[in-house]
């Protein structure tokens, strides 16, 4: 498959609605063909438009909903594994900027040419980027956005996640689960940390300080459901089981 083939080939072998988190944030998953991979899109509605975080193709239908909401303005490539569908949308959006780590942009421009980096973009967007103790440098980032109305939203990648509510089953979701976060509970996937990780203890310490940050709402991660409640609570419990 190449950035040739129509857009509807890239759209993944399942794939749910455009849903509102919180006031000005929606999430859409779907699940890949191959792997067989559930991830997840997330939509933040800022004063001057739309950020995208790790895009994905979606049905037309779907694409006009996004295109309802606003215009995109931003997407962020969170890395170098998440850049598959940037040039797509880079086409269908040529307005927006495309934005990724520091450490991550030289992948990404493999494929598309990055307008910006996150850590020199997003400030000024009034987003605030934490880089993750105790994982290879620069892995990723995540993103502490502020949500209408009050409050925060962290967009995280795959440095956190949890069993995600349509993982597929059989021996291909036995493999998938084997390869994620231990128990399926809200924590690192094996495979993150045996590749990317370096310093579990001072992972652990990261996660605690994202615990403490005040009025967190809501949580997204690329591959897990999203963390919504006492957000706070459940990264302390988190990063006890790390």
């Amino acid at each position: 498959m190449g950035y040739d083939d129509p857009w509807e080939a890239s759209v993944d072998a399942e794939q749910g609605p455009l849903e509102e988190l919180a006031p000005g944030v929606w999430w859409v998953w779907s699940v890949m063909k191959n792997p067989p991979l559930p991830r997840n899109m997330v939509v933040v509605r800022l004063p001057d438009g739309l950020l995208v975080h790790s895009c994905s193709c979606l049905r037309e239908p779907d694409m006009e909903a996004l295109d309802a909401l606003g215009k995109v303005r931003w997407i962020i490539v969170p890395s170098e594994g998440h850049r598959m569908d940037i040039k797509r949308y880079k086409l269908r959006y040529p307005d927006a900027k495309v934005l990724a780590p520091r450490a991550a942009v030289a992948k990404v421009q493999e494929v598309q040419h990055v307008d910006a980096s996150c850590e020199d973009a997003l400030p000024e967007l009034g987003i605030t980027c934490h880089s993750p103790d105790g994982m290879k440098e620069g892995y990723e980032l995540v993103y502490e956005v502020p949500v209408e109305g009050g409050g925060k939203a962290l967009l995280v990648n795959d440095i956190l996640g949890s069993k995600h509510p349509h993982a597929v089953t059989g021996f291909k979701g036995l493999l998938m689960g084997f390869l994620g976060p231990p128990g399926g509970q809200l924590g690192q996937a094996r495979i993150v940390r045996q590749f990317f990780g370096k310093d579990r203890a001072a992972f652990k310490g990261f996660v605690e300080r994202l615990a403490s940050i005040p009025d967190v709402r809501l949580m997204t991660t690329s591959h897990g459901p999203p963390v919504t409640g006492d957000v706070s609570a459940q990264l302390r419990e988190a990063a006890g089981r790390l």
